[in-house]
């Protein structure tokens, strides 16, 4: 009879030390957002704060981690150039955000996928709201937590277009579009681990998946533009469709909400994990940059990822024999050296394209892309 007491006294001193240590870790549970950095002595001519460097994450469970700014394996293809130079090609594949945690002396210890090893935050203090970290150079961060939104946006767009553009390094530089039914339009130009123009029919699962993230944001909160003052970096612009109109396009440089960081690695990266058919009709077989439209009173400027959904309803459009007034010129410029188009004319629904080996070819959308999409005369060259 002692030894079962003591067996059962044991037990229950077992259970309550487990409950305690779960009830401890709840306060961990929750969206944590960078808010502040506090004053530090050791730091105070340090920098202003990078948007890289800042740290945001949920726990979602009691081992489940969300790192908001990813993980990624870097690649590394070595290959010859004709002249028998030995050179590098760079590019990432993407490994999601989330991970494996646990707590440790108040600490946050996650598994790091994108260094293979167990990484930490290290907390200085929590409350219900509110969280200080300690980053890798010993800034010290106050991060609040949030309320997960509840916006459904699925009836504000019914496609989404992201565009990212080269930089000083191996960004991934691509254009991505999907609507709802779960069509998916990938080109390819430079540091990705594919290389071409593909097209994908995704199932009604994958679909909601890569909408999800951006689902979750209030695009209407969104400002028009993001941005650091800085250089050689990546330029992503977002645009959102309602029936074939662009009801809003974002531009991001360095800076950019969290959740809209988030939501653009997932579709811009998709590519890696869904099977893709190479698709040969898209109109340009190069990178058009720097578009926009002019005729004698005007110039309409076109963001990359606008011009992009225009490149896709090209690829949709029929091919027309006839004539139209050619109202306006596209002026362009080709990401490579190799010119493959002398000239584009349209009144913005027939669009003739002169190829560099003087054949020509004209397209019709079935509607006025130009009047439709009223809101890229609004844009202003940057």
């Amino acid at each position: 009879m002692r030894k079962f007491l003591i067996l059962y006294s044991v037990t229950l001193f077992m259970l309550s030390c487990d409950k305690e240590s779960k009830s401890s870790n709840d306060k961990y549970i929750g969206d944590w957002y960078f808010e502040k950095e506090l004053y530090s002595e050791k730091l105070k001519n340090s920098h202003p704060v990078h948007p890289n460097e800042k740290i945001n994450f949920s726990i979602i469970n009691d081992s489940i981690l969300d790192f908001k700014s990813g993980f990624f394996y870097l690649i590394k293809d070595r290959f010859t150039l004709p002249d028998s130079t030995l050179e590098y090609r760079f590019s990432y594949y993407y490994l999601g955000t989330e991970t494996k945690y646990k707590i440790e002396n108040s600490n946050i210890i996650f598994y790091n996928k994108s260094e293979n090893i167990w990484d930490t935050i290290k907390v200085m203090g929590i409350s219900n709201n509110e969280i200080k970290i300690k980053n890798y150079n010993d800034r010290i961060f106050q991060l609040k937590k949030i309320e997960k939104e509840s916006n459904n946006n699925k009836d504000e767009f019914d496609a989404i277009i992201v565009d990212r553009s080269p930089c000083f390094g191996s960004c991934p530089f691509n254009s991505t579009y999907i609507n709802r039914n779960g069509e998916l339009y990938f080109k390819s130009y430079g540091s990705n681990t594919v290389y071409d123009n593909y097209f994908s029919k995704l199932d009604e699962y994958t679909t909601k998946l890569l909408f999800k993230s951006f689902d979750k944001i209030n695009i209407n909160h969104l400002k028009n533009r993001y941005s650091i003052n800085a250089t050689d970096s990546q330029t992503n612009t977002i645009s959102f469709i309602k029936n074939n109109k662009i009801i809003k396009t974002v531009e991001t440089y360095i800076d950019c909400p969290v959740n809209l960081e988030k939501a653009i690695n997932e579709l811009s990266f998709a590519y890696q994990k869904i099977n893709l058919k190479y698709q040969d009709n898209f109109p340009f077989d190069n990178k058009l940059m720097n578009t926009f439209l002019f005729d004698e009173n005007s110039k309409i400027y076109f963001k990359d990822s606008e011009f992009f959904l225009l490149e896709v309803e090209l690829l949709k459009g029929k091919k027309y024999e006839g004539k139209f007034r050619e109202k306006y010129t596209l002026k362009f410029h080709e990401w490579t050296l190799k010119n493959t188009i002398k000239k584009i004319t349209t009144d913005g629904q027939y669009y003739k394209i002169v190829y560099s080996d003087n054949t020509s070819k004209t397209i019709d959308l079935g509607y006025n892309f130009i009047e439709q999409n009223s809101i890229i005369k609004n844009n202003k060259y940057e």
